[in-house]
């Protein structure tokens, strides 16, 4: 490939050069920021995955002090304590559906990283642009991979923020209920 360029005024080559470390440099970029945008999508993850914690913790704590209340209502008012029972079931449910996407959104996956082994063939056997834009495909297609791990990751999330709205709904409901059976 050496011999490539010969064909080329020096003036030429140099522009050869000049167009593949741009384009290097901009895949560079890219793949960095790629990288960052799957970064932060991962926290953010991790964030629903606490906040469904806490939603698990209160869920379990108004369950066990109102179990009583519950149950004693289902024999005199059987209406609201079987509601009760209903929304804390379906509050349950919502929690470990988005649990469960959450979970597999933030869990660990190899990212694509530039190669190590080989990669000062392409250097030596190879002109400047040609080096600069093998170098630059590399980060390409590395950027392409994670976009995917991202859109995968963001389906998710996103499905787990549906369950989430439901589970919200079924648990604010719950404690109305609740209250109501307290209160009654």
């Amino acid at each position: 490939m050496q011999n490539e360029n010969s064909n080329f005024t020096q003036e030429e080559v140099e522009e050869r050069i000049e167009r593949a470390r741009l384009l290097y440099d901009y895949s560079k970029e890219q793949y960095e920021q790629y990288l960052e945008r799957l970064r932060l999508l991962e926290e953010k993850g991790l964030k629903v995955f606490g906040s469904i914690s806490v939603i698990v913790t209160a869920l379990v704590l108004i369950a066990r002090f109102g179990a009583d209340s519950i149950l004693s209502s289902i024999k005199i008012h059987p209406y609201p304590g079987v509601a009760a029972l209903v929304c804390g079931a379906l509050t349950f449910i919502g929690l470990c559906s988005s649990w469960s996407f959450v979970f597999r959104a933030v869990v660990l996956i190899n990212k694509p990283t530039m190669p190590v082994e080989g990669i000062d063939r392409v250097f030596f056997l190879n002109t400047r642009d040609d080096s600069l834009y093998s170098m630059a495909q590399l980060y390409i297609d590395a950027s392409k991979k994670i976009e995917e791990i991202h859109d995968d990751k963001a389906f998710l999330i996103g499905k787990s923020f549906e369950d989430m709205e439901f589970t919200g709904w079924c648990f604010v409901v719950f404690v109305i209920i609740i209250t109501y059976i307290r209160m009654g």
